[in-house]
């Protein structure tokens, strides 16, 4: 049928499934207020509502002798500039073209949306997926008009059990919702790993959902969208320790269990349950910034501060008087229950894997230990930053990018462990430069906060690689993907990871006084504003091929905080705002249902943000956007930023909790970076072959970013931005 919709043609059809077939249900059963379609062996119906001039909200049911499903398909014919987006799962056509396999060889490494290459896997002009694989369950279409878009709720009961619903992207106009889901052409399990296609049937089942049309505001429309499903399903996490308990159990783990005093180095572990639970070193941690050193330095700095003497009697001191915004958890979320006995000690590991309160040094327990004398039997996070900045290269202007040797020569300094995937040999990376400078001087800032020193080579070291980043700054504001190794040189201008030298100059021109990189930042911010508005960050991380990704807008998110401090600036409170939504289309509003352990009992994913459409898990790092959203609440009166940023503190408060009796391994206070809220990326196996919803790796820069948050609960003025 063809409708109009605040002004949009819309045409929407209906379909019902069997035996692997669409069949359209056919007009002559329209009624009034949708379809009602019988035969002797089912019946099919839709119920359409209109609420307002932008939403409707439909209803959808089955009822059958047969196994069967039920697509309602929308088309936006005679637009201009179509754009799908299934939230943490299609972009556009993904960057489809420009992104390949390590050497360039092959097209199609995760979900393209493209009639090219029909010969790839990936590379298909329809792709459905199960609805909670997306973020928010919903399929929209951007054009020129403005957005429209369709949402269905992820699960329908069925005598007992559930149907999993689907969502779908159809080139060049078409989306939609199913009744039942397939996972068509194929299901993506992992980068280059196409699997069959699952799916979902039923017998009798009903859905509802909504429709909205959105006119003016072009892509960034499908963000008010996100925000009213949000309204209707979210459920936050609950969690039962203070964040003073999660920051010492971590802060634990990191200097007992991640140090590793042969080596002299922070390690990633990881183990295979059920027999094999001793968590062994399998990478030290040398990295400069992204997944490395500064990445838990930082937090290492602060928690000298922060933590002190151990309090496990004293009252938690989780929220200052001028940081109201935990306080809107519920009673349950914030207040420790007692626990039976066998939750608080982990049962049956391994003898490095002990409670910090087993393990002795010169007689006395580890857990009694200030945070000053745990730090001082590791490596500490001032040692990391010197080491950084010791790297300095003059013939290039940067820092090597990792502080330690991996192997001989110059390239043991440059080739970190993403060296695999091909884009980033034997260079600087703009991402590990400049995450490592934001979190050096970051370090400075909060050090001078609190009237303690700091060394001067940070400032310098840190001014240096950013003189060499604003010199080579192309005219258009653009900064660079990778650098020379031998000469301060640009090797390639494509991507977004250049966006993290922003926030870093930011921090710079605050620690200077110095206005021109002020104005080297706001000529780069302008740049990578349309990345995020138009929805498409792709080509931050390096382990991606440039993917569309969540991690990449955190940097663009900070600089426009940054910016608006700076100047007053509406426009770059706006670009807070946009970025915010930007960084929702990766972070979950609603609980789904895991079938595997560690998650399927319990765990809720609301809170949590997918790393990429390359990587389809939730990872840590959305926790950083956190103090940027309670700040943008403050700033604007919008509870909603802050209702986001409580769901992210809810999600890895219960995600630590976790450890160790539903994980199966290591102790409460460690982490990995790797949890499957649907079926993306289930490729952990128990050594019984299993499936498992996690990683039995203990991941450093996973926990150095929930470690980060949590210290951010404990500090004073958290909602608000170093100020000196």
């Amino acid at each position: 049928m063809m409708t109009r919709k605040n002004g949009f043609a819309m045409e929407i059809k209906l379909y019902y499934g069997r035996n692997e077939i669409w069949i359209p249900v056919p007009e002559e059963c329209r009624t009034e207020t949708g379809w009602d379609f019988r035969t002797a062996e089912a019946r099919y119906q839709a119920f359409f509502e209109q609420k307002s001039e932008e939403e409707t909200a439909f209803w959808m049911a089955f009822e059958a002798s047969y196994d069967t499903r039920m697509k309602l398909e929308i088309s936006l014919p005679g637009e201009e500039d179509y754009y799908h987006v299934i939230p943490c799962n299609i972009y556009g056509d993904n960057h489809a073209e420009e992104v390949r396999n390590a050497y360039r060889t092959r097209i199609g490494e995760f979900p393209l949306l493209t009639t090219k290459h029909p010969e790839a896997a990936f590379c298909s002009p329809y792709w459905e997926f199960r609805a909670d694989r997306a973020a928010m369950p919903l399929s929209a279409l951007c054009c020129k008009k403005g957005t429209a878009a369709v949402s269905v709720d992820p699960y329908s009961e069925e005598e007992g059990a559930y149907l999993k619903n689907g969502l779908f992207a159809s080139l060049p106009d078409s989306f939609g919702v199913t009744l039942g889901y397939t996972n068509d052409p194929v299901t993506f399990l992992n980068r280059s790993v196409p699997a069959a296609a699952t799916g979902s049937r039923g017998r009798k089942a009903s859905v509802t959902g909504r429709i909205y049309a959105l006119s003016g505001k072009g892509r960034p429309a499908i963000h008010d969208i996100v925000r009213r499903e949000y309204e209707k399903r979210h459920v936050r996490p609950s969690f039962r320790k203070t964040f003073r308990q999660a920051a010492e159990a971590m802060l634990d783990a990191f200097c007992c269990l991640n140090y590793d005093q042969d080596a002299g180095e922070y390690t990633n572990r990881k183990c295979r349950p059920y027999k094999e639970l001793e968590l062994k070193p399998w990478r030290n941690v040398v990295e400069i910034g992204w997944t490395g050193g500064a990445i838990l330095a930082y937090p290492l700095v602060m928690s000298r501060y922060l933590l002190g003497a151990p309090e496990d009697d004293k009252a938690p001191k989780d929220l200052p008087e001028d940081d109201k915004a935990l306080k809107d958890l519920p009673e349950d979320d914030k207040t420790p229950k007692d626990l039976p006995e066998d939750d608080k000690t982990p049962r049956n590991l391994p003898e490095d894997c002990k409670t910090l309160g087993e393990l002795q040094v010169n007689g006395r327990s580890m857990q009694v230990l200030s945070a000053e004398e745990k730090l001082s039997r590791v490596l500490s996070g001032e040692e990391m930053l010197d080491r950084i900045v010791g790297g300095y290269r003059e013939e290039s202007g940067f820092f090597l990018d990792l502080y330690a040797p991996v192997e001989e020569g110059l390239s043991g300094r440059l080739n970190g462990w993403w060296t695999y995937y091909g884009l980033c040999r034997d260079c600087h990376c703009a991402y590990t430069q400049g995450s490592a400078v934001y979190y050096i001087l970051k370090t400075i800032l909060f050090l001078k906060k609190k009237g303690e020193p700091y060394r001067e080579a940070w400032l310098e070291g840190c001014r240096k690689v950013l003189d060499t980043v604003v010199s080579l700054q192309r005219e258009d504001g653009a900064f660079g993907y990778t650098y020379s190794a031998a000469e301060k040189k640009v090797l390639d201008w494509e991507g977004f990871a250049g966006c993290w030298f922003v926030p870093g100059l930011l921090y710079l021109a605050r620690l200077t006084g110095e206005h021109s990189y002020v104005e080297a930042a706001e000529k780069a911010h302008g740049y990578y504003r349309n990345f995020v508005y138009n929805l498409d960050c792709w080509g931050a991380p390096m382990d991606t091929w440039k993917a569309v990704d969540q991690e990449g807008n955190l940097s663009f998110l900070h600089g426009s905080r940054l910016l608006y401090e700076e100047t007053g600036e509406k426009q770059y409170l706006e670009d807070m705002k946009c970025s915010a939504g930007y960084e929702f289309l990766w972070r979950y509003g609603y609980p789904t249902r895991p079938e595997h352990p560690p998650l399927k009992d319990g765990w809720n994913a609301c809170g949590g943000s997918v790393t990429s459409v390359s990587n389809p898990h939730i990872h840590p790092m959305g926790v950083l956007a956190d103090e940027d959203l309670l700040y943008l609440a403050e700033v604007t009166g919008d509870s909603y930023y802050r209702e986001r940023a409580l769901d992210s503190a809810a999600w890895m408060m219960q995600t630590l909790e976790l450890y160790p009796d539903k994980t199966g391994y290591g102790r409460y206070g460690i982490l990995s970076e790797r949890w499957c809220p649907s079926d993306g990326l289930v490729t952990e196996r128990y050594d019984s072959g299993e499936p498992y919803g996690s990683w039995f790796s203990y991941n450093l820069w996973a926990a150095a970013n929930v470690f980060e948050a949590v210290l951010n609960r404990l500090g004073e003025s958290s909602a608000f931005s170093l100020q000196i």
